[in-house]
């Protein structure tokens, strides 16, 4: 029977077959079989070829790839799918993808959806993997991790404005303040955090925030818009409902 394979490539890159942790040397083969799992799809060796060993001859890139691939069926080949001249992951073997858990909670609105999708964002996509002379695997994980982290912040929002109505309150500002560490020129951000802030009871707290997020402004040489001083004033006469 195949074993379930786990992978988290959110964060530090960890790989389980069951409960057993697997530690692949090489970072080209953890990047393939990222990159087999993630995308989903089916690819030609010679675009693979290309993707990790770029800046080698056609030849010398396919030779190192059927060695990268070897190695990974060896651990793997229940869970792949290979041709002499595809590779794949196949996707009706027993896994678990992190990435992919991840953007299918986002889909949801309800708290505890979005609660686990922010558990499963340990950090930011391949944070700790390095691929040598692979700039095409380089440009595909940037596009990836931003896309990853966008969804991230939009689900820190949408936790902290529905922690907000709830009125929990001490949990609303903890997901704001997530929200700023990934962007700090949020300004809606910083207005969410400024209205938790005050609602908690902790004015001053609030108002050093207005002052944050003039600083991160400052940064980009804009000011906060009307909106965020109009919740300054708010903050100000106590009277923000």
């Amino acid at each position: 029977m195949t074993k379930v394979l786990n992978m988290t490539f959110l964060g530090r890159v960890a790989v389980h077959l069951d409960e057993e942790p697997l530690s692949m040397v090489s970072a080209k083969a953890q990047a393939l079989l990222c990159y087999l799992a993630v995308s989903g799809r089916v690819h030609s060796r010679q675009a693979l070829a290309g993707l990790l060993w770029g800046d080698l001859p056609e030849a010398d890139a396919r030779r190192n790839l059927r060695g990268v691939a070897l190695k990974l069926r060896q651990h793997f080949d229940g869970h792949l799918l290979v041709t002499h001249q595809t590779m794949a992951f196949d996707k009706t073997s027993p896994y678990r993808l992190d990435v992919a858990d991840f953007r299918e909670l986002c889909q949801h609105e309800d708290v505890g959806s979005l609660v686990d999708a922010a558990t499963l964002y340990r950090g930011d996509f391949l944070e700790d993997l390095h691929v040598r002379q692979a700039s095409a695997f380089e440009e595909w994980v940037t596009q990836q991790r931003e896309a990853l982290r966008q969804q991230i912040i939009a689900v820190y929002r949408r936790l902290a404005v529905a922690l907000e109505k709830e009125r929990r309150y001490e949990e609303g500002i903890d997901y704001a303040r997530r929200l700023l560490l990934l962007d700090a020129t949020n300004e809606a951000g910083h207005r969410l955090l400024m209205r938790l802030l005050a609602k908690r009871g902790q004015r001053s707290a609030a108002l050093r925030q207005y002052d944050a997020c003039v600083a991160a402004l400052a940064d980009m040489g804009v000011v906060p818009t009307e909106k965020t001083a109009v919740l300054l004033q708010q903050i100000r006469d106590n009277s923000l409902v």
